[in-house]
């Protein structure tokens, strides 16, 4: 994938932003630096708390992006899980 590859040319962390459904069906597929952030859509992620425990052991740091639509109240429980 191209994140692969910008992460493979770098080898600095790097910010990937998953703008996909299903985000959790892309994460095998990346090979992402060490400690690089990894934003996954709020509304596009089903198993949310799975979702980032899934990035935290690929030693990523795990990051949500939120529609204007979506009630601040459904995303704050998440907000001491991710970075």
């Amino acid at each position: 994938s191209f994140a692969n590859a910008i992460a493979a040319a770098s080898h600095k962390p790097t910010w990937v932003h998953l703008m996909v459904d299903n985000p959790q069906e892309w994460l095998h597929l990346l090979q992402l630096t060490l400690g690089s952030t990894l934003t996954f859509h709020f509304e596009n992620t089903p198993e949310k708390v799975q979702f980032i425990r899934r990035i935290r052991e690929k030693n990523l740091r795990p990051s949500i992006a939120v529609s204007p639509n979506t009630p601040i109240e459904e995303v704050l429980p998440l907000c001491n899980l991710v970075d």
